[in-house]
């Protein structure tokens, strides 16, 4: 009797993929906020430490990358703040923990394994929080999803899939995936449209792009969707002459994505409504433009050195206060405040990591400008400070010379 082996349909390792989405979940995810905070973080630091050996024994694997001396500026620049504020706060650590992670990953995993597996990750991710606002009604009535103690209202959680509890209007769910709001999971799906599109060569590339693209607009993110046609315009104008189906799909989803916030009056209402007034969207709004000013007066007290954790969040907080018509203490301006607290060289060293992503991943210079617009509004519309995720990527962005020739094979 002759046994069918059948073929293991994952590309890596499962492991691997458990980790990343461990790497997407552990900081930004509301259940590890909610039951695992602190000791994500502590976790972090103690496998960092654990790691920081590794690449010590083979620091001449990471002295041979022109980029090393880079990521060993960006760590300088948070030892100095650090020491010349006096600064023992924790996340001072956890900073440096995140840098030597990011080394490490950056010899495990190349720029298009970890990418290849992100996607992965992410389009599970966004196929399950679309079945989640499909089932809303189910998961809010049905005792087996837990509601996690976040806020005043409480947030139903399947997971992959949370509803904030107590919205004016309970009859549309934004979809927030696993995040604490909306905008943050836009962010990461725009990630994943950008690997998709300009770093990989996916069997189901177009299908993965369109449900990530269903996912964004249902958050009814104004900025994940201006994100997302900057991300589709771009496509456009890298595809090239002869490539006309991907440039008739990506302008068929783009005309579809503008005319449903046009002419939808549901969705319409949900993504222009923040530019009005007196509403909570225009509060969110507020807190975005309010967040750039507030940390330009925070960097005025010491804009080469930085006023460092402590010091600085306390600054911020104690300006914010005054302004009663934002939420006090949110601080979106993720890298003005990088500069707030570590100075210049780390905010132009962490700035530049995502232009360099950016620009060596495309060949048009209007491209290029595109997709760095696009970096610039996912740091500078949601706090990233602590992202586990959002702070590996600039380490790749550092010692990355460039991409491969065949970039768009793994």
């Amino acid at each position: 009797m002759k046994y069918r082996i059948i073929k293991n349909p994952l590309k890596y390792k499962l492991y691997e993929y458990v980790v990343m989405i461990l790497f997407i979940m552990a900081t930004d995810s509301i259940w590890f906020r909610i039951n695992v905070n602190p000791y994500n973080y502590y976790f972090i630091v103690v496998i960092a430490s654990i790691l920081a050996l590794l690449v010590l024994a083979n620091l001449k694997i990471f002295t041979k990358k022109s980029g090393f001396k880079l990521v060993c500026l960006m760590l300088i620049g948070v030892l100095i703040a650090a020491l010349i504020n006096i600064d023992t706060n924790f996340f001072i650590f956890y900073k440096i923990a995140l840098i030597v992670i990011g080394l490490y990953l950056f010899i495990k995993w190349n720029i298009s394994k970890i990418a290849d597996i992100y996607v992965s990750v992410i389009v599970l991710i966004a196929i399950f929080s679309l079945l989640g606002v499909i089932n809303s009604n189910f998961i809010l009535n049905n005792p087996i999803f837990p509601t996690l103690s976040d806020g005043e209202y409480g947030t139903k959680t399947a997971f992959f899939y949370n509803i904030r509890l107590g919205w004016d209007d309970i009859s549309y769910y934004r979809n927030q995936g696993p995040f604490w709001e909306p905008g943050a999971f836009q962010a990461y799906l725009n990630v994943g449209v950008f690997f998709i599109a300009f770093l990989l060569k996916r069997k189901h590339k177009q299908l993965e792009i369109i449900i990530l693209s269903a996912a964004i607009l249902s958050t009814f993110s104004t900025t994940g969707i201006i994100t997302l046609c900057l991300l589709f315009l771009t496509m456009m104008i890298e595809s090239g002459k002869k490539a006309w189906g991907n440039k008739l799909l990506y302008f068929s989803l783009s005309c579809v994505v503008v005319g449903l916030c046009i002419f939808n009056n549901d969705i319409n209402e949900r993504l222009f409504d923040k530019f009005g007034d007196s509403t909570t969207s225009s509060i969110s709004s507020e807190t975005r433009k309010v967040s750039i000013l507030i940390n330009l007066k925070v960097i005025e007290q010491n804009p080469f050195i930085g006023m460092g954790i402590s010091k600085g969040s306390s600054l911020y907080s104690s300006i914010s206060t005054l302004n009663s018509t934002i939420d006090a203490n949110v601080n979106t301006a993720t890298s003005l405040f990088a500069w707030a607290i570590f100075g210049v060289m780390y905010a132009v060293l962490y700035t530049y990591s995502y232009i360099k992503i950016a620009v060596v991943s495309v060949n048009r210079w209007l491209s290029k400008f595109l997709l760095i617009s696009v970096f610039f509004i996912i740091l500078n519309t949601e706090d990233w400070t602590y992202s586990f995720w959002f702070n590996i990527l600039p380490i790749y962005g550092l010692m990355l010379l460039n991409f491969p020739k065949d970039k768009n094979k793994i």
